[in-house]
C-alpha cells in the first residue's frame, strides 16, 4: 500500500511542478485555458443541444468522481502516516479540494467556451501551490522512512 501511495504522490508532485507556471502567471493560465477551450470547441462542434447537455452531465460527474478520489487519497495517506502535522496537512488538502470543486464545478460552466467563466484566483492558486510543495515532498519522505 505504501508503495502505491508513494508512486501516486510522486506523480502528483510531478504534475504540481508541471502546473506551477499556470498557478503563478495569469498570462500562462489564460493561455492554457484558451488552448483547452479551442480544443473543446473543435471536439464538441458537431453535437446538438441535447447531446451537449448529456456530455456536460457526464463531464460534471467524472470531475466529481475524480475530486472524490483525491479526497480519499488524502484521507488514506493521512491515516497511514498518522503524525499530527501530516493529518493537519491532509485536512488542509481536503479543504482545498472541496473549495476548488465548489468554485469551479458548476454545471452551466462545464464545457463553457467563454474564457471569462474561468477566473484566475491568484491567492487560492498560490496557497494551494505552497501547500502542495510542502505536502508532497513530506509525504514522500515519510513514506520512505
Amino acid at each position: 500500500m505504501k508503495i502505491l501511495l508513494l508512486v501516486i504522490t510522486i506523480i502528483f508532485l510531478f504534475f504540481r511542478i508541471k502546473g506551477t507556471p499556470k498557478s503563478l502567471s495569469k498570462k500562462a493560465y489564460e493561455k492554457f485555458i484558451q488552448k483547452c477551450l479551442d480544443k473543446n470547441t473543435k471536439n464538441t462542434s458537431n453535437y446538438n443541444s441535447d447531446e451537449m447537455l448529456v456530455l456536460k452531465n457526464i463531464v460534471f460527474f467524472i470531475v466529481l468522481f475524480i475530486q472524490l478520489l483525491f479526497i480519499i487519497y488524502y484521507i488514506v495517506i493521512g491515516n497511514i502516516i498518522g503524525s499530527q502535522l501530516f493529518t493537519m496537512l491532509s485536512a488542509l488538502e481536503i479543504i482545498t479540494v472541496i473549495y476548488s470543486t465548489i468554485k469551479s464545478c458548476k454545471l452551466e460552466l462545464v464545457l463553457s467556451t467563454d474564457i471569462n467563466d474561468y477566473k484566475f484566483r491568484r491567492l487560492f492558486f498560490l496557497l494551494n501551490m505552497i501547500l502542495d510543495y510542502i505536502y508532497y515532498p513530506l509525504a514522500i519522505y515519510l513514506l520512505l522512512k
